[in-house]
């Protein structure tokens, strides 16, 4: 499993904004029985790295991402993130968040699973005190949709930090 990240900030723009790109490949396995060659994320933490929906799991996935951070004032921020998604090896499964499988490998003819936008919108409202607002789209790729259920997927979430 290897992963990198390349950003440029833009403190002319926004203090705090910052354009990225991202790759991040974890190993599949080329063939059914014997040795497993399937990368084990051993604890998984899924939208930390590939987008909020938690939707992929980080075991035989190439993820292509490109992002916008900004600190737009001192209380917002916000965060625009696209993913595109591939198995790595047709020949096995799609993995969801917790390392279960989603789809099994060699089931369709493509490799391209789907992309992700997220946009995670966050207000500080004091010291103590932080709203974040998040909205993902997970749109079904190829081989989502040879392999069974393909609708699209909406996830929205409010949450509340309280900092003691």
């Amino acid at each position: 499993m290897v992963t990198a990240d390349l950003g440029y900030g833009f403190p002319e723009l926004f203090e705090g904004s910052r354009a990225w790109v991202g790759l991040d490949y974890a190993t599949g396995d080329e063939s059914t029985g014997g040795d497993v060659q399937t990368f084990n994320q051993l604890f998984p933490l899924g939208h930390a790295y590939l987008g909020f929906a938690d939707a992929i799991g980080r075991q035989n996935i190439i993820d292509t991402r490109v992002g916008l951070d900004s600190k737009l004032s001192e209380k917002w921020s916000t965060n625009l993130h696209y993913h595109a998604f591939w198995v790595a090896d047709k020949a096995d499964a799609l993995y969801n968040v917790g390392g279960g499988v989603s789809r099994a490998g060699g089931a369709a003819s493509s490799r391209y699973v789907g992309s992700e936008v997220d946009l995670i919108a966050t207000y500080k409202s004091s010291p103590h005190m932080v709203w974040q607002f998040g909205y993902a789209h997970v749109f079904a790729g190829s081989l989502i949709e040879d392999t069974g259920p393909s609708d699209d997927i909406d996830f929205a979430y409010a949450q509340l930090q309280l900092r003691f």
